[in-house]
């Protein structure tokens, strides 16, 4: 059996671990941060999030056009960024649950 030590808990990194894991090896992840890398923490994944908070708030201030009477929608910062770390939070659940299935230490 090979041991493994992969630098990186971005996507390329947790998705090698699982791979080697799962022909054998024991498998050790570094990750300096936060599993999941930039996409899932800092990039497009907090990005579609806040977007999509956007999307809505434009479909509701819309609604005047459709006949649905809307005074002031409002967005509360506050809810926007406890949803995005929600998500994130669910997202970086599951990948420390295929890491623990797999039997690959995390550090």
């Amino acid at each position: 059996m090979k041991d493994i030590i992969i630098s990186g808990g971005g996507p390329g990194g947790y998705e090698s671990a699982l791979r080697a894991a799962q022909l054998g090896a024991k498998v050790t992840l570094i990750e300096k941060d936060q599993i999941g890398g930039t996409c899932l923490n800092v990039g497009c994944i907090p990005t579609k999030i806040l977007y999509r908070h956007g999307s809505v708030l434009n479909t509701i201030k819309s609604g005047n056009r459709f006949g649905i009477k809307v005074t002031y929608p409002q967005i509360d910062i506050n809810t926007v960024q406890s949803n995005k770390r929600n998500v994130i939070g669910r997202l970086q659940e599951g990948i420390y649950q295929l890491l623990q299935a797999n039997d690959i230490q995390y550090i």
